[in-house]
């Protein structure tokens, strides 16, 4: 791994956890024992590190995510869970702090990450719903687009580190709960038995 990639990782975990105001070059280029001169023959400035720090961390989701979908020896609704359960993780990552402190000093780059980020979750939702009809384990009578906006609106409002921090819930915990309220009505027959061989064999593994 280059020097970098290296800031790249290493800012990030600063950025998420201080925010973009309490993450500084001289607590970067310090880490490294550079020159503030140095830093600044790598980035031009603490936005374009911001940017590669976060942008790479999304850039990771959606590989893991395309990834998963793309196994298809793996049943839809297991590929399904696997596909919330990384997105839920990786969002976790963003804190409060850190989307309190993009708001106000970067409210530029935080709507581009915002737009970026329901982007992908768009895309791959509405992979897993045409996959899903076409294989009969959702029901084709209802609006796709629709069912895509709702279960975001779930993910964006309920399942969140603030949300999750005021409750004794695990992020886990609600998704199975949103699961079952949500796609109980949107799953065939077909698609219920094999939520239900799902869930049946997490129980006994």
């Amino acid at each position: 791994m280059n020097i970098k990639d290296k800031i790249i990782n290493f800012s990030r975990e600063l950025f998420l956890s201080s925010g973009f105001s309490g993450t500084t070059v001289d607590d970067i280029s310090a880490e490294f024992g550079m020159s503030k001169k140095t830093f600044y023959k790598i980035f031009s400035d603490k936005n374009t590190l911001l940017r590669f720090a976060i942008f790479s961390l999304i850039k990771m989701t959606e590989s893991k995510v395309t990834k998963i979908m793309a196994d298809k020896n793996t049943p839809l609704i297991e590929r399904f869970k696997k596909l919330s359960e990384t997105l839920i993780a990786n969002s976790s990552k963003i804190t409060p702090v850190f989307i309190r402190d993009m708001k106000k000093n970067a409210p530029e780059l935080w709507e581009e990450i915002s737009i970026k980020r329901r982007g992908i979750i768009m895309r791959v939702f509405t992979q897993v719903i045409e996959e899903g009809v076409e294989s009969g384990v959702i029901r084709a009578d209802l609006d796709k687009k629709l069912i895509i906006i709702i279960y975001l609106a779930a993910i964006e409002n309920v399942i969140n580190t603030k949300v999750l921090s005021e409750m004794e819930y695990s992020a886990g915990e609600v998704f199975n709960v949103i699961i079952s309220m949500m796609f109980q009505g949107v799953l065939t027959d077909k698609g219920r038995k094999n939520l239900e061989k799902l869930k049946a064999w997490e129980k006994n593994a």
